[in-house]
């Protein structure tokens, strides 16, 4: 009984990360919750080995933007219901892209920040360290 349990849950909780949020505010979670991730990733570089250690998730999280960016554009536009309930989550918007920025200053001043690391999230202006 206990695998077919953990089976379900599993597959509940994959079927969840698939779901499309229902309107902008869920997008807009579901924004701040994969940053949220991606900062995290980002904070466990603190070596060449945790860099490289790092790069499957990255690319993993490179893909879920992908799809949230195909989730927004099923979207009908905002409404200015929308528009003010996301409001309320520009403190944690902005907390969570600090600390992204933070974390890409520092790889970069400690010769971390790879080609690589900058093709997968998407840094044009940065100067990546050679590998």
């Amino acid at each position: 009984m206990k695998p077919f349990l953990l089976t379900l849950i599993l597959a509940s909780s994959i079927f969840a990360q698939e779901e499309l949020p229902a309107n902008n505010v869920d997008l807009s979670s579901s924004i701040i919750d994969f940053l949220s991730r991606t900062e995290l990733c980002l904070n466990s570089c603190q070596s060449k080995e945790t860099v490289q250690a790092a790069i499957p998730q990255l690319k993993e999280l490179k893909a879920e933007c992908q799809r949230i960016v195909e989730m927004q554009r099923s979207l009908p536009e905002p409404t200015v219901q929308d528009f003010m309930a996301v409001q309320h989550q520009m403190e944690a918007f902005n907390l969570v892209w600090n600390a992204i920025r933070a974390h890409i200053t520092r790889l970069e001043k400690q010769g971390l920040l790879t080609a690589e690391i900058c093709e997968i999230i998407g840094i044009a202006t940065a100067k990546p360290s050679l590998p």
